[in-house]
């Protein structure tokens, strides 16, 4: 089969990309990544699937919206792209739709018994910080507000394929660098994750999360996977994108991976 992965840009997470399509193409399969900041969009009938790996510009999405009028399976669809594309908006989104994230704040709480207080941005351009004391200074902007939480990183990502749910914790390595290891899912994780995909109406997704004395919060929505070193998520990824262009969209029930694993694979 011939699938197409688009991107507007290279991002951070471009070498997870390659290597779904390095396992395709080992399975046979013919691939293309196509950067719409420098390539033209393909012919939509050129390929049997398309991905939209990493896509926000409002002219690739209207391509998007075309393939899915040609019943070309995507993933993940246009208008899950247009909500998560910007991180505020889709995070006021999954609060108003019921899913748990911090509280919104842009005012300096003035209770001592408030602090530490951990800053998760609004905005992907800026960093989480701390603000230790009722006395520090307080960043400009809006944020997702954690009182008595000292962290400036998430404490779990949440990668989904399709209907399955992989809980990754993470740690350092012993040159300090961040991993992350594949840990199991608690009833509040899997209910995250699958409102997540239902709100959004998303194939494949990841979500960062902060432990809390509250339950789990999400800090974070993206429209793909990002599952750096952990190489049974990449063979994952390539899996459904071939369950999805020989049988469509999977719309069984999320399950962790460890289940999923017992049930069997995907039959492709």
């Amino acid at each position: 089969m011939r699938f197409c992965f688009l991107l507007d840009s290279i991002e951070e997470d471009f070498l997870v990309c390659e290597a779904v399509v390095d396992q395709l193409e080992q399975w046979g399969h013919q691939c293309a990544i196509v950067r719409l900041d420098i390539q033209q969009v393909p012919q939509i009938e050129a390929y049997d699937a398309y991905i939209a790996w990493s896509i926000s510009e409002d002219s690739t999405l209207s391509f998007l919206t075309q393939v899915e009028e040609h019943a070309i399976p995507v993933m993940n669809t246009a208008r899950a792209l247009r909500l998560l594309r910007k991180k505020e908006e889709a995070l006021r989104y999954a609060a108003a739709h019921g899913i748990a994230v911090p509280p919104f704040s842009t005012e300096k709480p003035l209770a001592a018994d408030m602090y530490p207080v951990s800053l998760h941005p609004l905005r992907n351009e800026k960093a989480a910080v701390v603000v230790e004391t009722p006395s520090a200074p307080w960043p400009e902007g809006e944020y997702l507000l954690l009182s008595k939480i000292a962290k400036t990183v998430p404490d779990l990502r949440i990668c989904v394929i399709g209907n399955e749910a992989h809980a990754l914790r993470r740690g350092k390595n012993e040159d300090g660098e961040t991993v992350y290891h594949e840990t199991s899912f608690t009833p509040e994780l899997l209910q995250l994750a699958r409102q997540v995909g239902a709100v959004f109406d998303l194939d494949l997704y990841s979500l960062d999360i902060v432990e809390t004395e509250r339950g789990p919060l999400v800090v974070a929505l993206r429209e793909r996977p990002m599952p750096e070193g952990v190489q049974r998520l990449v063979s994952g990824i390539a899996e459904y994108v071939l369950h999805t262009a020989y049988h469509g969209r999977e719309h069984s029930p999320l399950v962790p991976a460890l289940i999923r694993g017992m049930l069997g694979h995907r039959h492709l």
